[in-house]
């Protein structure tokens, strides 16, 4: 029996430990006593739970931009030669983009930069968030990230990791190719 499939390799358990250390700008801040003390109940909670290594809480109808974080989707598959990592990052260009790898501990870091324009209009609604990014992934001790490819198209990071039985890999940044 494979119980491979019942107990995945976690690739985020690194993530947040240092999401707190990392600085995050937003255009978003808000300016609403309600809303930043909701803010930092939520992160209470949040600090709280994973700490007892329950997963974040969902948002509940409100943007995660509300608290300052930009934290682009990701997908993970795996094959039978290597893995693949995909990682959405509409609006970025690949110049604002940073992959370094250190150890097993692949980081996906980058800027999503605001235009300015200053025609004053009035809004009725915002939702485009401008701020820093990242996303911190533990290799699986099989993953070769010396092989490691990225590329760019699109508005979609592209990763290739090799599987391969060595465990040894050394700090290096990733070049990205495409766009």
């Amino acid at each position: 029996m494979n119980l491979k499939k019942w107990s995945p390799w976690n690739w985020l358990h690194q993530e947040g430990k240092t999401a707190s250390e990392v600085p995050v700008s937003s255009r978003q801040s808000s300016n609403y006593p309600m809303a930043r003390f909701r803010q930092e109940m939520d992160r209470l909670f949040d600090d709280m739970l994973h700490s007892f290594k329950y997963p974040e809480l969902p948002e509940f109808g409100l943007r995660r931009e509300w608290a300052g974080l930009l934290k682009p989707n990701l997908d993970i598959s795996e094959g039978k030669e290597s893995y693949s990592i995909s990682v959405e990052l509409p609006g970025v260009s690949k110049e604002d983009v940073k992959v370094s790898l250190d150890g097993q501990r692949l980081t996906i870091s980058g800027e999503k930069k605001h235009e300015s324009e200053e025609k004053r209009e009035d809004y009725h609604c915002v939702e485009r968030s401008y701020g820093s990014f990242m996303r911190i992934l533990t290799l699986p001790d099989n993953a070769d990230g010396e092989r490691l490819l990225a590329s760019f198209k699109n508005g979609v990071l592209t990763l290739k990791v090799p599987k391969s039985g060595e465990v040894a890999v050394k700090g290096r940044e990733v070049e990205i190719k495409g766009d």
